[in-house]
């Protein structure tokens, strides 16, 4: 056995014996040192705890071996703030906090900056796993490093003609121009590189961009523009044609989508919609419905409510009253008096039948009563005027639902 060395502790023992039986992964992802309490230590498969704990950490990184694949190197960093202590112990920890690995360590001493000198101590720990009862830790005395040390080793080995040759492969010629399929540098396009746009390698900065769409954003400069504006009417697949009115059931319309509330638009913005309407003014459908364009109507043209003209009949019951007596009441006579007047020359008085020469003034001849009596009055067949109320709503409608009606704006 080596003179350092780690072993699985039996708490660990049993935490890998549980994993491997529940088909679960272990980790220990937890490093701790300690100085032995100012004394080497002989690890033990029964111990706890480090004999005196003086720093704990989080375990750097985890990499499995080339050489062998049941090799695990467990890698973390005593910062160089930690200290001072003379480190002779090292541990492992599960996520629980249970001490799972336990090894000795040469005697190696971790200053701070009052000792005038400061570094941080990487330890690389490679984890060999034999089987579930038996894990061995061999501990690489010499991997604890500087930072100056590990800069020295890296710089060293990027110097050596061939670190990296597979990513040199990739890379190239740094200088070379760069291609649709190969990395390398590019130039900046000028400004005539941008405007004629035939430079398939250079990149194009955002100011130079700017001035180009400047410059030939307006109607005029466009090039390969259509010779008529607006352009013929298209369509886009999966699309309805521009102008279609649909139905539409909230109070808020799709993005590029309006309701249809007799509202102008901007013709040149939307020239295809302007196809559809050509006034530039939406129909107001707002209560409105949609119908067939009879032979005399034009389209779009707008019909306001109205009944169909017809007529109603309608009379009052026929009935003949008869005829119908007056009252009884009323018995009366009259009285006669003298009268004059000429017969066969002469004048004469009559009175009752009879004629005088002369008459009595003061006399006056009562005409026999009739009694009491009745009338009738004749009232025939005859009709009447009739009045029908009006009834119903302030307009002709049918059962609905309200939608929006909405168009697209292209």
């Amino acid at each position: 056995m080596p003179d350092f060395y780690s072993l699985l502790t039996d708490t660990g023992l049993q935490k890998v014996g549980a994993a491997v039986t529940a088909n679960q992964e272990f980790s220990m992802p937890t490093a701790v040192v300690g100085d032995g309490s100012g004394s080497a230590i002989i690890p033990s498969k029964g111990m706890t705890a480090l004999v005196n704990q003086v720093w704990e950490g989080a375990v750097g990184s985890i990499i499995q071996s080339k050489a062998d694949a049941n090799t695990f190197v467990y890698e973390f960093s005593i910062p160089a703030s930690a200290g001072p202590f003379t480190l002779r112990e090292v541990g492992l920890k599960d996520p629980s906090g249970a001490l799972c690995i336990v090894g000795n360590f040469p005697d190696t001493d971790k200053p701070v900056a009052a000792d005038g000198s400061v570094r941080d101590m990487v330890i690389r720990i490679p984890v060999h796993f034999e089987n579930a009862e038996s894990v061995s830790l061999v501990i690489d005395p010499l991997a604890n490093a500087s930072n100056g040390d590990v800069d020295r080793k890296i710089a060293a080995h990027n110097e050596h003609g061939q670190a990296h040759q597979d990513i040199r492969n990739e890379i190239g010629d740094k200088t070379a121009q760069a291609t649709g399929d190969k990395r390398g540098t590019a130039k900046i396009a000028s400004q005539d590189e941008v405007n004629e746009g035939a430079n398939l390698l250079n990149f194009i900065v955002p100011g130079r961009l700017k001035a180009w769409w400047d410059s030939v954003r307006t109607w005029g400069n466009i090039k390969d523009k259509p010779t008529t504006y607006p352009p013929t009417s298209h369509t886009h697949p999966g699309l309805p044609p521009v102008g279609i009115p649909l139905p539409w059931p909230t109070n808020t319309p799709p993005e590029g989508w309006v309701i249809l509330q007799g509202q102008a638009f901007d013709t040149q913005a939307y020239p295809n919609l302007a196809l559809a309407y050509p006034s530039g003014v939406l129909p107001d459908m707002r209560g409105q419905t949609i119908k067939g364009t009879p032979d005399n109507r034009a389209v779009l043209s707008a019909e306001g409510d109205g009944v169909k003209s017809h007529n109603h009949s309608g009379s009052a019951a026929s009935m003949n009253l008869g005829t119908k007596s007056t009252s009884s009441a009323g018995s009366h006579g009259h009285t006669l008096r003298w009268s004059r007047g000429k017969q066969g020359g002469s004048l004469l008085y009559f009175e009752r039948g009879e004629y005088y020469s002369s008459y009595n003034t003061s006399s006056n001849y009562p005409i026999a009563s009739a009694g009491a009596h009745t009338h009738t009055v004749s009232i025939g067949s005859h009709g009447h005027s009739v009045t029908i109320n009006a009834a119903g709503n302030t307009e002709n409608t049918v059962k609905n639902i309200a939608f929006n009606w909405i168009v697209r704006l292209a």
